[in-house]
Order: structure tokens, then C-alpha cells, then sequence
């Protein structure tokens, strides 16, 4: 027992003496690269991928550094540190990631088409698959996007990336298939995840398909489920104002797609009205209340 003490304390006197703890110091970095100081942050991910550490450690601060080269538009930095990545599947990750930056879709594809995401560390895989499932779908290949984005949601258990494979799922079926019908099935399991115990504003998913369902549903003349739609807002507790705006602005936006033209001029006000929204989200209900405005003869 005392031996096992004496260990204990010399590892922690170890670490204040010699250095921070390696884990500490990468998320020292992450947090300035969350916060936008990319030079920072890559300086910071360079050194610790120079320490002596895990090769998967080093591989994945050369990640980031590559990443924080890329926000700074510094392409060729960015992919000599992702040259450097040794691990296969890590590489090219990375990769994608950088061409994603520079909104190359087809080099993505034609990188990563051969890859097995289902043999790559289960780590990766669903960040793979739903890298390469957003490039097919930007490139209009529904088939293969769908493959990817159902893999995806395979290979997660957390909620709120359960929810980005259905909100992804939804956009390829609205925007790319044109299917109403299983986008707003998509959108529907997002509404049940995220409302269970109780509804989630978290990362906005619940949000956006409500209002995306309540969209979908107006334009094919169901205004009284759209507007069931859009009344779930209510049951959510906004600390962003973009996002009691958004409620507004969409209450306006139905009630103008099924011809409630006043009910919708209301609307367009009230979210003109948000305190703390921003300037062009304002300028964009003002607009609106204009166009109506001309219309109604008010």
C-alpha cells in the first residue's frame, strides 16, 4: 500500500514538476481552436504532436494543426502535417476534411470511394461516413449519400449525432430525391429524439425540423398541421434570440404559404420585434413585412 502511495505521489509530483498533463494541454488547445484563434491553436497542436506520446496522440494533434492551418487558408501547411499523419485511415481523414475546406466534393469522392469505413477504428467510422455522405450529397448522388448518412447513424449512440444523421437524411430527401413524404419522416425522428423527457433546444436540431416539417407540410396545403407544427415551438426555452426569431419568422412564413396574409404580416413583426436578433435577420423580417405590406394594400 505505501509503495502504491509513493507511486501515486511521484506520478502527480512528475507531472507538476516536469509539465501540464498532455491531456490538459490538448484541450488548452481545442479550446483555442473553438475559438476561432487558429494560429494559436496551431502552434499549439504542433508542439504536442512533437512530445513524446502515443502515436495516435501525435496523429491526431497533426490533425488539428492541419485543421487550424486550413481555417487560415494556409493549404499547403495545412497538408504537409496531414502528410504526417502515420496512421492509414487518420490520413485520410484528414484529407477529406481539408478538401472539404476548400469545397473540392469530387476530389472527396474520389479519395474516399474505396475506403471501408466498416474497418476503420470504430472511432472514426462515424465520423467517415458522414463526411463522405455530405459530399455525395453535394455532388447529387442520393444512393450513396443515403448509404452513408443510415451508416453513420450506425455507428453512434449519442443523441445529438443521431440527430444530424436524421437532419442530413431529411436535407439529401427535401433538397437532392425530392421526396416530401421521407424527409419529413426524417425530420419526425429528430422531433422524437429530441423531445424526450422533455424537448431540447440543444444544438438546434429540434428547432430546425419543426420548422422544416411545418415548411413542407404548408406547401402541400395542410396549414392546420403546420401550424401544429410550429405550436410545438412553444415547449422550448430560448436563450439564443436567432432562435425566437427563427419561431417567429416561420409562424409568418406558413401562415403566408397557406394564405393568411394578416396572421402572417403579424408574425413577420413579432420577429422584426426580437430583442438581440441579429441586424440582417431584422432586415430580412422588414422585407417581408414590406412585400406583405404591398400586397394586402396596407
Amino acid at each position: 500500500m505505501k509503495k502504491r502511495m509513493l507511486l501515486v505521489c511521484g506520478m502527480i509530483f512528475a507531472t507538476s514538476v516536469f509539465g501540464i498533463n498532455p491531456a490538459e494541454e490538448f484541450q488548452s488547445a481545442m479550446k483555442l481552436y473553438s475559438g476561432g484563434k487558429y494560429a494559436e491553436a496551431e502552434e499549439a497542436f504542433v508542439k504536442l504532436s512533437e512530445q513524446n506520446t502515443s502515436p495516435k496522440s501525435a496523429d491526431e494533434s497533426l490533425a488539428y494543426a492541419a485543421y487550424s492551418a486550413g481555417q487560415q487558408k494556409n493549404i499547403d501547411k495545412a497538408m504537409e502535417y496531414a502528410g504526417k499523419i502515420k496512421d492509414k485511415s487518420s490520413n485520410t481523414l484528414c484529407r477529406m476534411k481539408l478538401l472539404e475546406m476548400q469545397r473540392k466534393w469530387d476530389e472527396i469522392i474520389s479519395i474516399s470511394k474505396d475506403e471501408d469505413f466498416d474497418k476503420w477504428p470504430d472511432d472514426m467510422k462515424f465520423k467517415a461516413f458522414l463526411c463522405r455522405g455530405t459530399n455525395y450529397s453535394r455532388i447529387k448522388n442520393a444512393e450513396q449519400a443515403e448509404k452513408d448518412f443510415l451508416a453513420a447513424g450506425q455507428n453512434t449512440i449519442e443523441l445529438e449525432k443521431k440527430a444530424l444523421v436524421y437532419e442530413s437524411l431529411g436535407n439529401l430527401y427535401r433538397e437532392v430525391s425530392k421526396d416530401n413524404q421521407k424527409a419529413l419522416d426524417a425530420y419526425g425522428e429528430i422531433v422524437k429524439l429530441m423531445s424526450e423527457p422533455k424537448p431540447s433546444p440543444s444544438g438546434g436540431y429540434l428547432l430546425r425540423a419543426l420548422v422544416t416539417r411545418a415548411k413542407i407540410l404548408a406547401s402541400q396545403g395542410k396549414g392546420e398541421e403546420a401550424l401544429s407544427e410550429v405550436g410545438k415551438l412553444k415547449n422550448l426555452e430560448f436563450k439564443d434570440p436567432s432562435w425566437s426569431f427563427a419561431a417567429q419568422f416561420c409562424y409568418g412564413e406558413v401562415y403566408e404559404t397557406i394564405g393568411k396574409n394578416s396572421e402572417a404580416l403579424e408574425s413577420y413583426r413579432k420577429a422584426a420585434a426580437t430583442v438581440n436578433a441579429r441586424a440582417e435577420l431584422i432586415e430580412n423580417a422588414n422585407k417581408k413585412i414590406t412585400e406583405l405590406e404591398k400586397k394586402i394594400g396596407k
